[in-house]
């Protein structure tokens, strides 16, 4: 990592760096880049490819089970203080919308 190629990164980004910021970035970027290539390196050939870091059990139930782990939408609504018939209404996320509203209403599950 150069600073040739942080400054291309950063422009892509859209984002405005200082030469202190360039410096420290460019020396921490080549950091990571250089433990990622030391990982390389390491003989994976007997581990098993996987999509999760822990262990996952089934999440899936059988057709016709009803899942009780999972809370109603009246339960849900008793947890937020803000509610209207089935909606959360939070404040608001976004600074830049179409129209300006001070709260949105999120669906409930």
């Amino acid at each position: 990592m150069n600073k040739k190629n942080l400054l291309h990164l950063a422009k892509l980004s859209k984002l405005k760096t200082t030469n202190l910021e360039n410096n420290k970035y460019t020396s921490q970027l080549e950091e990571t880049i250089t433990y990622i290539k030391n990982l390389n390196k390491l003989d994976t050939k007997k581990i098993k490819p996987s999509h999760h870091v822990l262990p996952v059990n089934n999440v899936f139930f059988e057709d016709g089970v009803k899942n009780n782990r999972i809370l109603s939408s009246q339960d849900l609504k008793q947890t937020t203080k803000l509610s209207s018939n089935k909606f959360f209404i939070t404040n608001k996320v976004l600074e830049k919308w179409i129209f300006s509203v001070n709260r949105y209403i999120l669906w409930l599950i």
